[in-house]
């Protein structure tokens, strides 16, 4: 219950496992734009993402979080990515009300094994 509290209604990961040269948050946010491409039907020349930090999990994993703010939009998708050393694991992406219209169809109905979609629910 606790993310659909803030607003968020999807959450949307997508497995990677991908090494690359440079892992660094403005590296990174290619890579995000990239995939934000890839799952939702935006004009990213409306949208803005904004890097707002990163955290150490252990010696070896980092977190680090954007937020992708779009003109006209209250909301943001959050964007989170997990590294493991110079790979990138995973990306994590928090939709709220505002953005789940732009969600590609075809993400929906393709059911790829490295995409997980869940939609948060309330519970008693």
């Amino acid at each position: 219950m606790g993310l659909l509290n803030k607003g968020v209604r999807k959450v949307i990961q997508r497995f990677i496992n991908k090494t690359y040269e440079n892992m660094d948050h403005l590296s990174l946010q290619a890579i995000v734009k990239e995939y934000v491409n890839y799952i939702f039907d935006l004009d990213l020349n409306e949208c803005k993402l904004e890097f707002i930090d990163n955290e150490p999990i252990n010696d070896d994993f980092i977190l680090y979080r954007y937020h992708l703010k779009c003109s006209r939009k209250r909301e943001y998708i959050g964007a989170r990515v997990v590294t493991r050393k110079n790979e990138l694991m995973m990306l994590a992406f928090t939709i709220g009300t505002e953005y789940e219209e732009f969600i590609k169809p075809s993400l929906l109905e393709n059911k790829e094994k490295r995409v997980l979609l869940t939609e948060q629910q309330y519970t008693t």
